[in-house]
């Protein structure tokens, strides 16, 4: 109609084919716009001296017409100047151009026109919205990346042999589009498929793939420094109705375990599938701990086998871009301990579930029960607790007014998360989603009370998680398999499809949520590292079904972590009772704690009997099978995992960097820290084989 329309004022204006400009239809949440905007940009190969403002980066998605127009009025005047009078500086305002489409390899090499001095990303991070089929013409998001100046390969490993290519074909983009020339101008959405087959298209359900449509939905919530203090997990303090209900109607597990019970080693094998001391993430993010190099990722992996994909809180990994730079959706970005504005985590969520059809990856961050506890913010949670009515964690094994104080805090901020987690899960019922939602909630490690966070306690280890995946995990289940956070990646990636990295330490859980009784594994690992140069102090720890066995690294020190929960040395180190609060307490609790503050070389525990690691159990000889057997599992672990810090003289060299740092006073040292130069796997020092277990 278009073509027509001009071709008619053309001829009845009598000034031959005079320049016709016109704009794009600009991104609105109407199912039919993909088709419209594609005809709108071949009118422009279709018809003579024609040329289109693209307005794909402008729009509302309930209004047609759009407040913004700015941009259009620029755009359309540059293109007169720069097409109609031959103004050069204005030769860009077309925006990129499909120029040529080439096959090399798996891959698509597309190049532009109108690309000024370089293709770039207009928020500088990866270009989004660009999708491959093949030949059966079902599209998959693909992996796009900017090749030299004017070209953009693009890829995906659901089609190995791509056939064809469109970048926006989404009615209203969420998170918006950001590829453009080096003026900043968008390209217009396209799709290289004929007339023909476009018309194919209309009716199917090609906007992703059907086969990307089948696989579930990934939503992660991770809640801060609790362990499982939830009802559903027998905790009669806590208030936790919304997660207790997630758990009768999915699979509940009694024994998962983190991998180091610090935020951003914990959070580090979430994003990696690997121990801490594989990836290198030894401590906080806070105190410039990173990982030795740019890991696969869940985001990367389920990016690129066709995933949109969100993070909402923080990420507290060092380098955040090996996260980020694969996350379409971003937002509150920091830690928020002050937990306000509660209710955006799900309104964000809510955005980004029904923004499109396309499978999604979701993580969602919440900031309880991480110190400061407060009580109640924002009229959150809606019901207080009073310090009558909770007691310290069993494995605390102490108990005074003081830390009730603490505690009565955290049992609020847990039951705040469990109002918020409500919310999320009613936004993504509201989303007609949550039938093809698999649903995992965890806690990044335990609370930080005494022989909780940063040991290798079962306080600071031992986590809730509970998974519901309707069709697939059996509702009401109760799981005794030990799992790790190792195993997420594996589970999440084949879920959804997608090829699990090679040499990933953990198991795809999929059986054991349908109701596998056979052992999923017999032993499980975790570790301590350096948390921060203050804290740095190494272990090891393995368990089986009855018995765990800890490794302590260091024999010169007592434990600084225990010592500065002993002396409530900050403000969050303050659910611990002290020193001359211990007195009081009889010689039992008393021998406890100084285990805890100077651990032996190795400790023994039998966690059917004592679940709460009261009694070493190293020393009896009645024991000592078991702990040769646990301690030869945990060496062989140690080698075949590649933790070099298995090494006396590799120990010694980290322990000095940390030191160093501690009593220069600082987070970091000054430089940097170095020790992936050593402890890393392109690591150029090689240790001396002499000192090797």
């Amino acid at each position: 109609m278009l073509p027509l329309m001009i071709e008619e004022w053309r001829e009845a204006w009598g000034q031959g084919d005079f320049p016709f400009l016109f704009v794009q239809l600009p991104a609105l949440k109407r199912p039919a716009w993909p088709l419209f905007r594609e005809v709108q940009r071949r009118v422009q190969q279709a018809v003579p001296n024609v040329s289109m403002a693209v307005t794909m980066d402008v729009g509302d998605p309930s209004n047609v017409h759009p407040r913004n127009k700015q941009p259009v009025g620029r755009r359309l005047a540059g293109l007169a100047l720069g097409k109609t009078y031959s103004v050069e500086e204005e030769s860009l305002y077309a925006g990129p151009t499909l120029f040529e489409v080439k096959k090399e390899a798996t891959a698509l090499v597309l190049k532009f026109e109108h690309a000024g001095v370089g293709l770039k990303s207009a928020d500088g991070r990866p270009l989004r919205h660009f999708e491959i089929a093949g030949a059966d013409g079902k599209f998959f998001p693909a992996l796009s990346m900017i090749v030299g100046r004017d070209r953009v390969q693009v890829e995906s490993n659901q089609v190995r042999n791509p056939q064809a290519v469109r970048y926006g074909w989404i009615p209203f983009p969420e998170p918006e589009v950001n590829f453009c020339n080096s003026v900043g101008v968008p390209a217009s959405p396209f799709s290289t498929l004929s007339d023909q087959e476009l018309l194919d298209t209309v009716t199917s359900a090609s906007a992703v793939g059907a086969d990307v449509e089948k696989r579930p939905n990934v939503l992660l919530i991770v809640s801060e420094d609790n362990g499982p203090e939830l009802g559903c997990y027998g905790d009669q303090h806590a208030r936790t109705p919304n997660l207790d209900l997630l758990a009768s109607d999915g699979v509940r597990f009694e024994n998962a375990y983190v991998t180091q019970s610090v935020c951003s080693s914990s959070r580090s094998t979430l994003f990696t599938g690997l121990y801490p001391h594989q990836n290198g993430q030894l401590g906080l993010a806070t105190h410039q701990f990173a990982m030795y190099r740019r890991w696969p990722t869940t985001y990367s992996i389920l990016k690129k086998a066709g995933y949109r994909t969100g993070l909402i809180g923080k990420t507290h990994v060092n380098p955040a871009s090996v996260v980020e730079d694969f996350v379409d959706f971003r937002r509150i970005t920091s830690s928020n301990f002050s937990k306000k504005k509660l209710a955006d985590y799900a309104e964000q969520s809510a955005a980004f579930m029904n923004a499109s059809d396309q499978p999604f990856f979701l993580t969602v961050n919440y900031p309880d029960a991480h110190w400061p506890l407060q009580h109640r913010v924002e009229g959150r949670p809606s019901e207080l607790s009073q310090p009558a009515d909770v007691r310290p964690m069993p494995y605390v094994g102490f108990d005074n007014d003081r830390l009730r104080g603490h505690l009565v805090g955290f049992y609020n901020c847990m039951a705040r998360l469990d109002e918020c987690v409500g919310e999320l899960l009613e936004a993504l019922a509201e989303s007609g989603k949550a039938e093809n939602t698999l649903v995992i909630y965890i806690g990044d490690h335990g609370a930080q009370f005494a022989r909780g966070k940063v040991f290798v306690t079962e306080g600071g280890l031992r986590i809730p998680m509970i998974v519901r995946w309707p069709n697939h995990a059996k509702p009401g289940l109760v799981s005794n398999q030990l799992v790790s956070t190792v195993d997420l990646l594996p589970t999440i990636v084949a879920a959804a499809g997608g090829r699990v990295p090679d040499g990933v330490p953990g198991k795809v859980l999929q059986g054991v949520l349908e109701g596998q009784t056979s052992p999923l594994r017999t032993h499980l690992f975790a570790e301590r590292n350096c948390d921060s140069a203050d804290l740095h102090f190494p272990q090891r720890s393995v368990r089986d079904a009855r018995y765990k066995l800890v490794k302590t690294l260091l024999d010169d020190r007592p434990d600084p972590g225990a010592q500065k929960c002993l002396l409530n040395g900050a403000s969050n180190f303050r659910g611990s009772p002290t020193h001359a609060e211990l007195k009081t307490s009889d010689k039992k609790t008393q021998q406890v704690y100084d285990t805890w503050l100077n651990p032996p070389p190795i400790q023994l525990y039998d966690l059917r009997n004592d679940p709460n690691e009261f009694h070493n159990l190293a020393d009896d000889p009645g024991h000592e099978l078991i702990e040769s057997n646990l301690l030869a599992v945990l060496n062989e672990w140690q080698e075949r995992t590649d933790d070099r810090m298995r090494y006396p003289e590799l120990l010694e060299r980290v322990t000095e960097e940390n030191d160093d740092c501690k009593r220069a006073g600082r987070r970091s040292p000054v430089g940097g820290w170095q020790y992936g130069k050593y402890l890393g796997p392109d690591a150029a020092v090689q240790p001396l084989l002499r000192h090797a277990e």
